[in-house]
C-alpha cells in the first residue's frame, strides 16, 4: 500500500536458468506474482540462427542453431506449465515452432485441461 493505493504486479521471468526443487514458491505473494516465464529455442533469421527443419537457400549447411536443450526443453515447459505458470517461447524457424507446439501438447497431455493461454512469441517461418 502506497499513499493509500494499493497494488498488485505480476511479472515473468526468463526460462534460462531451471530450479529443480519442486516445493519451491513461485514467488506468490499478496503483492507481488510470479505468472510466467519466456524460453528461447533459437535465434534470428537475419543471423542465419533460426532453427529450421531446411538449411538456408544462402547457407546450404547451416539450418540454424537451438539455444536451449530441446530434449530438457519440453520438460521444463511441463514442469513450468504444472506450477501454474504462463508459457511464452521465443521461436522464429518451423522447426522451432514446432518443437514449442510439442512442448504445448505435451504439458496439456501432462497437465490436464486449464486455461493455459500458451505463447509463441515472434514465429516468421511455419511447415505448410
Amino acid at each position: 500500500r502506497r499513499g493509500g493505493v494499493d497494488t498488485t504486479s505480476a511479472g515473468a521471468g526468463t526460462g534460462t536458468h531451471h530450479h529443480d526443487d519442486s516445493s519451491a514458491s513461485y514467488g506468490d505473494s499478496s503483492r507481488i506474482r510470479l505468472a510466467g516465464c519466456k524460453a528461447f529455442l533459437d535465434g534470428s533469421l537475419g543471423a542465419g540462427t533460426a532453427l529450421m527443419h531446411e538449411a538456408y537457400a544462402d547457407d546450404p549447411h547451416n539450418t540454424g542453431i537451438a539455444v536451449s536443450n530441446l530434449t530438457e526443453f519440453k520438460q521444463r515447459v511441463v514442469a513450468a506449465d504444472g506450477a501454474g505458470l504462463q508459457v511464452a517461447v521465443h521461436a522464429i524457424g518451423d522447426r522451432a515452432v514446432d518443437v514449442a507446439i510439442e512442448a504445448a501438447e505435451a504439458a496439456a497431455q501432462a497437465n490436464g485441461a486449464r486455461d493455459r493461454r500458451f505463447r509463441i512469441e515472434h514465429v516468421q517461418h511455419l511447415v505448410a
